[in-house]
C-alpha cells in the first residue's frame, strides 16, 4: 500500500470559511430587511407629521386671522370708561355684601338707653373697611361719652372719632347733639 504525499496535495478545509461567510451573508440580509422596513415605516410618519404640520401651519393662520381681529376690537375699547364702569360695579357688589341686620344689632348692643341715634350711614371703601357715620342725641353730655366709650370697648368697632358736638339750646331743643365716625368690623365675635 502507498501513502498518499501530503505534501503534494494539501487538504484545505474550506468549511469554517463557508460558514462564516454565510452566516456574514445572512446577518447581512437581515440588516438591510430591517433598514429597508424602518425606512418604509419612517417614510409613513414623515408623511403623517407633514400632514400633521400642514394642519398645525393653517390652525395657526386661523387662529393668528382671529386674535388680529380681536386685537382690533381690543383697540376700540375706552379703557378709561370701562375701568370707572368696573370700579362702580367693584363698589356697589361690597355695598352689598354688608349685612345690614348684623350692623343694626351690633349697634343696638352698645348703645346705652338714654343715647338716639337719628342717623347711621355705613360706607365700604376700596380696601373693604366699613366706616359707619352715626349721628344722634344723648340726654347728657355723660351719655354721650359713655355711648363712645362703649364703642371703644367692643371688639366690632375700633377708632371712635366725634366730628360734631353740640349742646342743647334753641338750636338743639331734643337734647345734647353729636355726629361721629366709627370702624365698624362685622367679622369680629363679641
Amino acid at each position: 500500500m502507498r501513502r498518499p504525499n501530503l505534501a503534494s496535495k494539501p487538504f484545505l478545509n474550506s468549511r469554517p470559511v463557508w460558514v462564516v461567510a454565510g452566516g456574514v451573508w445572512l446577518l447581512a440580509l437581515a440588516l438591510s430587511a430591517y433598514s429597508l422596513a424602518d425606512f418604509l415605516s419612517v417614510q409613513g410618519q414623515e408623511k403623517d407629521a407633514g400632514t400633521k404640520l400642514q394642519a398645525l401651519s393653517q390652525k395657526a393662520a386661523l387662529l393668528s386671522q382671529q386674535a388680529d381681529a380681536l386685537n382690533r376690537e381690543l383697540s376700540k375699547v375706552n379703557w378709561k370708561k370701562l375701568k370707572l364702569e368696573v370700579d362702580s360695579v367693584a363698589h356697589a357688589a361690597s355695598q352689598r355684601q354688608l349685612r345690614w341686620g348684623q350692623l343694626l344689632s351690633d349697634l343696638e348692643a352698645v348703645t346705652p338707653w338714654d343715647v338716639r341715634l337719628l342717623s347711621i350711614n355705613p360706607a365700604v371703601d376700596a380696601s373693604g373697611a366699613v366706616t359707619v357715620t352715626l349721628e344722634g342725641v344723648a340726654t347728657s353730655r355723660e351719655a354721650w361719652l359713655g355711648f363712645l366709650a362703649r364703642l371703644m370697648k367692643d371688639p366690632r368697632f375700633a377708632n371712635p372719632i366725634p366730628r360734631q358736638e353740640q349742646a342743647p339750646g334753641t338750636g338743639n331743643p331734643m337734647g345734647y347733639g353729636f355726629s361721629l365716625a366709627v370702624t365698624y368690623k362685622p367679622e369680629v365675635a363679641s
